[in-house]
């Protein structure tokens, strides 16, 4: 059977295309460029010990990290090890300060079994120093966005609960060892399930208010601000 140019040329680019899709979704565990903080003494953190206990997939991958490492003066150690039936849904650390001691803290999302997602605080050190709740449902997400700040440069951390269905912008104060949600608004995207980015919505800094921009399930994109312990709409 005789294969004309164009059906040949058409074939390599299906094969093209399918080995890109596969590149983007690799679960390979020592790809770390999206994994890695790099600190300003040498100091780094890492994701690692990787599983496929929570096979959710929303963030491209059905294998997750349990771990954190910390790499210093050129040794790797362990320095948190989640339980067995919990994994860190999430591609990156956070690096920020939300407890106002100046010194930034390790900002992640991690996933239940049973449970679903909670957001979690860490010292450089490794002492759990705050925990959400859980969205209490396995395979529902939060899309930890970071820590903004009021006019009164109070600080708060931000997410979005279930960024794939209902989208629930969810503003937080640290209070002791428990992230207390103190206002939220519903209808915000944020990610699209199973990509790689979580860095689809963004805060920036405006005139010294900390504004952040993120998409609607409609496709528009919409900024909101803090004022008090209140989110509100620009636009």
């Amino acid at each position: 059977m005789k294969i004309n140019n164009n059906k040949l040329v058409l074939l390599f680019f299906i094969i093209i295309i399918a080995i890109f899709s596969l590149f983007l979704t690799n679960n390979n565990k020592n790809n770390n460029d999206l994994k890695i903080v790099f600190k300003s003494d040498k100091t780094s953190f890492i994701l690692t010990n990787y599983t496929d206990i929570y096979p959710h997939g929303a963030i491209g991958s059905n294998e997750l990290p349990t771990q954190i490492n910390i790499i210093k003066d050129n040794k790797e150690q362990t320095l948190i090890s989640l339980e067995n039936n919990q994994v860190f849904e999430t591609n990156r650390i956070i690096s920020q300060d939300i407890v106002g001691d100046n010194a930034p803290e390790l900002l992640l999302t991690i996933s239940d079994q049973k449970l679903g997602a909670a957001n979690i605080i860490y010292s450089e050190q490794g002492e759990e120093l705050a925990r959400s709740d859980y969205i209490g449902e396995r395979f529902k997400w939060r899309h930890l966005l970071g820590v903004i700040h009021n006019q009164n440069k109070q600080k708060f951390l931000i997410d979005v609960v279930t960024p794939h269905i209902t989208g629930e912008l969810t503003l937080y104060k640290v209070e002791e060892n428990k992230i207390v949600p103190v206002d939220s608004i519903k209808g915000y995207a944020s990610h699209r399930y199973g990509s790689i980015n979580l860095q689809q919505a963004k805060i920036e800094e405006v005139d010294d208010i900390e504004i952040i921009t993120l998409p609607v399930f409609d496709g528009e994109i919409k900024q909101i601000k803090v004022v008090d312990e209140k989110l509100i709409k620009i636009n």
